[in-house]
């Protein structure tokens, strides 16, 4: 499902404005050090995930994204934040995260797709050392 597509129904029934179809994500950039990173995979899932909070997603009857209820780690994440994927990959199920994770070390940017007021967002960190 992309970002774009409009749908007036969250998870918790409460109605949104959609997106228009015409929008483009906004994109907005930073960088990760290769070191930050592998310290947070050493660490384990478990330790990141106790930075955020989070409550799933749905739009027409389907899981859509985790609305941020609270973030404690790096980067401009907010709460309200729809994350919808990272490195263009969902994570509807456990097993999805963790290949999400056990991917970082290999990767070299992480794009994280998301949806912030109702507008598709993507923020891209270059994976620097």
């Amino acid at each position: 499902m992309q970002a774009s597509e409009p749908d007036p129904v969250t998870s918790t029934g409460e109605q949104e404005a959609t997106t228009p179809p015409s929008s483009r994500p906004s994109v907005q950039k930073g960088v990760i050090q290769r070191a930050e990173l592998d310290g947070y995979l050493k660490r384990g899932p478990q330790q990141f995930i106790q930075l955020v909070q989070v409550r799933p997603t749905f739009r027409r009857g389907r899981f859509f994204g985790w609305r941020v209820v609270e973030y404690r780690g790096p980067g401009p994440i907010r709460p309200g934040d729809i994350v919808v994927r990272i490195n263009g990959r969902s994570m509807e199920r456990p097993a999805q995260f963790m290949s999400v994770w056990n991917r970082l070390a290999r990767e070299t940017e992480v794009v994280v797709s998301l949806v912030r007021e109702n507008r598709p967002v993507t923020l891209r960190f270059p994976i620097v050392d």
